[in-house]
């Protein structure tokens, strides 16, 4: 956050020194000399900079908000047009990934019924326990079947237990103590 506040504060502040030297060279006013021209012309400058770097660094501040989650990205309604695209691009990506899919892991995506326990079970807390966990290895057994790296998002492929870490020389490394809300 402090990298984006003292970058608006300092275009702030050329933007500030540019109008000054575009008023003093307007204000001594005459007959305009070499000094004044060059003056005014600087000062132009330096305001045109100044006014393109702040809303370089204000666009750049939203996009790292969005990114944290602190402003909250609308979501416009789709037009019929592409949301026929959409449509199209998910059904060749599902037929895609069923041709890549073998021919013995098609049929495991169904998650089987539950099982009602028996007197037995329901009886004895162990018993009941291996039922339980019997149940959810078979739901559970497709997304085990992927992988542990599929399932991880983009920015965590590193850590198996989901949390970030920061490689040295990475982008999150130098971002690590900086801008941690």
């Amino acid at each position: 956050m402090t990298r984006y506040l003292s970058g608006l504060l300092s275009c702030a502040l050329g933007l500030c020194g540019g109008g000054w030297l575009i008023a003093m060279a307007m204000l001594l006013g005459g007959a305009p000399t070499d000094g004044s021209l060059v003056s005014l012309g600087t000062g132009a400058g330096i305001a045109l900079v100044s006014a393109v770097g702040i809303g370089c660094w204000a666009v750049a501040w939203r996009a790292r908000m969005r990114l944290d989650g602190v402003l909250v990205v609308r979501n416009l309604p789709l037009s019929r047009g592409q949301a026929r695209r959409n449509r199209r691009a998910l059904r060749k990506d599902t037929r895609r990934a069923r041709r890549a899919a073998k021919p013995e892991e098609k049929g495991q995506c169904r998650v089987p019924a539950p099982r009602a326990p028996s007197a037995g079970a329901a009886a004895g807390g162990s018993e009941q326990s291996a039922a339980l966990l019997g149940e959810l290895r078979a739901i559970l057994e497709p997304l085990l079947a992927t992988g542990p790296l599929d399932l991880l998002p983009t920015g965590s492929r590193d850590a198996p237990t989901g949390s970030r870490t920061a490689r040295p020389g990475s982008r999150d490394a130098a971002l690590d103590g900086e801008e941690a809300w």
